[in-house]
């Protein structure tokens, strides 16, 4: 590379770092990180992950958070969660592309506006806070915590089970089985810890696969309280991003520009 093309990357470079927005996490003002605009290359990779398998968003999933990661301009010293991550996908969406997408549902144009998705998802969070802070429930000595899983969790979900297979989801006996094991998987990624006594476990010291093998040894009445816990604070996600009967995907078709 000449000279001249070097300095001028650089320059690139340095507009790229300058070219910022401010993200809000879980909707508190306290919390917030400053994110760089996405470009070219990173919205490439997303696009190609258009032939990720819907049941799991994988590859979807682990490059948006890789994206991310490498957006945020310094170290936000907590943790990420995935609801940080979708409410960075609709800031980025906004400021990288643009604020709105219409699409087509059966004849009709929708306008699907970010920046409303965004105001309805933070004023969802604020409404019922309860159900994205860590929660705990006890049986006899045991006591599990869950919450909001990290994006560090899914991406040792992905990591260690989804990473380079292929599902064939037209055979009814394989899609079964990746419906239960997805299922058990949402489950694991919320758990937190495991308090038996005066016992801790911090299942983010392990191996997801250790994660799963503990949490499928829990107590059914534990777990269920857990499955309601999600399936609460995701049916209000849902509701957040319908439009007019039509549910917004979280996948490569948001960075279609249109």
């Amino acid at each position: 590379m000449s000279t001249e093309n070097k300095e001028f990357f650089e320059l690139l470079n340095s507009i790229a770092n300058e070219q910022t927005f401010k993200l809000n996490l879980l909707g508190h003002e306290e919390e917030s990180v400053v994110c760089k605009q996405l470009t070219t290359s990173q919205l490439k990779e997303l696009i190609k992950t258009a032939v990720d398998s819907p049941l799991t968003q994988a590859a979807f999933n682990s490059t948006v958070t890789k994206i991310f990661k490498e957006s945020l301009t310094e170290n936000p010293g907590f943790k990420l969660n995935i609801i940080d991550r979708l409410l960075f996908i609709l800031e980025t969406r906004t400021h990288s592309l643009s604020p709105t997408k219409i699409v087509e549902v059966e004849g009709k144009s929708i306008t699907i506006s970010f920046e409303e998705l965004k105001k309805k998802l933070k004023q969802q969070i604020k409404k019922n806070n309860n159900l994205f802070i860590n929660s705990s429930v006890t049986e006899g000595k045991i006591t599990i915590s869950f919450g909001i899983p990290s994006i560090e969790t899914e991406v040792q979900l992905n990591e260690e089970l989804y990473k380079n297979v292929q599902f064939n989801l037209e055979d009814m006996e394989e899609l079964r089985k990746v419906i239960g094991e997805a299922f058990i998987n949402e489950i694991a990624k919320s758990l937190n810890t495991i308090t038996i006594d005066d016992k801790i476990l911090d299942l983010s010291s392990g191996t997801f696969k250790n994660r799963l093998k503990i949490v499928e040894s829990l107590p059914a009445s534990l777990i269920q309280k857990v499955i309601e816990y999600i399936e609460s604070y995701k049916k209000i996600i849902s509701d957040c991003l319908t439009i007019e009967g039509y549910t917004v995907p979280i996948d490569s078709t948001l960075f279609t520009v249109r």
